[in-house]
């Protein structure tokens, strides 16, 4: 994907957002789309990943830097000032999915962001989960409630532990569902990685999360 951007100027086959595409939707505040209607200083959490990085000084000697970060509606123009840089420095990598937090600025002809936070997904999924601990609600139809399928849900929920519990939905044809909570042990981080191994395993429709 890299190399088509590179040499196309876009990403063809697909988009290395893509699987971030449901984090970015459940903790963003704003997408780059949205930046022309915000107003001058408005503060956003925009997720995306970084391009064109140029350090540079400014006029008087401070160090600065600037970067494009792109979603999947668009492109917008960054800057992080002195102060911030020193702090956001090494979190400042081309190609890299993060979260970023700053205030729109109308200076050009289009809006930019003055960056003040740069997250990793992995800390933004922290952040959140500390603040607003969410259910995870994993449904079971019928047909999938066996040994197999219910050794490797352990094993999943085993290795990605977190502060989220769990509850398993049993749906059964003609009866009401029943859901139980599984023990405090299996309580889980609800990350890129499990999500998407619980979807593969059960179904995409299979796992729902619900503030506590």
């Amino acid at each position: 994907l890299k190399a088509e951007k590179e040499a196309l100027g876009l990403y063809v086959s697909s988009h290395p957002l893509k699987r971030y595409k449901e984090a970015i939707e459940q903790y963003s505040d704003a997408s780059i789309g949205d930046l022309p209607e915000k107003l001058e200083d408005a503060e956003v959490l925009i997720g995306g990943i970084i391009d064109s990085i140029n350090r540079t000084t400014t006029k008087k000697g401070k160090p600065i830097a600037y970067f494009t970060i792109e979603d999947l509606d668009g492109i917008a123009k960054c800057v992080i000032f002195e102060k911030k840089l020193t702090v956001l420095n090494d979190l400042l990598h081309p190609d890299e999915v993060v979260f970023i937090k700053g205030k729109v600025s109308f200076r050009d002809t289009e809006p930019s962001i003055r960056v003040t936070e740069i997250i990793t997904p992995e800390d933004m999924e922290k952040i959140v989960e500390k603040k607003s601990p969410r259910n995870a609600i994993i449904r079971l139809e019928y047909s999938q409630i066996n040994d197999e399928i219910l050794a490797r849900l352990k094993e999943i929920l085993s290795a990605n532990k977190g502060s989220s519990p769990v509850l398993i939905k049993f749906e059964i044809p003609g009866e009401k569902a029943v859901t139980i909570k599984t023990s405090d042990r299996f309580s889980v981080s609800l990350n890129e990685s499990v999500l998407s191994e619980i979807k593969n395993l059960v179904g995409e429709d299979s796992l729902v999360s619900q503030s506590v």
